[in-house]
């Protein structure tokens, strides 16, 4: 049963690891796999804004059905908590849910906020954040590169 619990575990933190805005470190013991949703908070998936656990545990199950457990109760707050003390089909059915949930959009909502304070921080000049901004807006459109 060891070996049974040790793949589903493994599966889990390997899916989640492979979805934009979400992650997780695998976990030593116990059941659960607690998923990292900061990059998320304060970001609009659908009609949303996400911000707190208990709004993406919401979001999560109103629109794909999957009922995780908010961090908030733990005191980790930007995590939520997945079971896989269940059969290793609920496990892919409902990471195949979190996959197929609108998070696409993440990535270049982060992507703005990386631009933004790499600008504030001196990282990269304001000509270099607008050729950022212009690649993300069409990555085909080549006038974006330097020359």
């Amino acid at each position: 049963m060891r070996k049974v619990f040790e793949e589903r575990r493994n599966y889990m933190v390997e899916r989640i690891n492979s979805i934009n805005g979400v992650s997780c470190r695998k976990p030593e013991g116990a059941f659960y796999v607690m998923m990292n949703i900061s990059l998320i908070k304060g970001k609009k998936i659908g009609d949303k804004v996400i911000n707190t656990s208990d709004d993406f545990c919401e979001l999560l199950l109103e629109k794909s059905l999957v009922a995780l457990v908010p961090g908030s109760g733990f005191g980790a707050e930007g995590f939520v908590r997945w079971s896989y003390a269940t059969s290793m089909e609920n496990i892919k059915k409902g990471l195949d849910r979190l996959a197929a949930a609108n998070l696409k959009n993440i990535s270049l909502t982060n992507f703005d906020t990386i631009v933004e304070v790499a600008a504030e921080t001196g990282y990269i000049q304001a000509a270099d954040k607008e050729r950022l901004i212009a690649f993300r807006n069409n990555p085909s459109d080549e006038s974006w590169i330097k020359v």
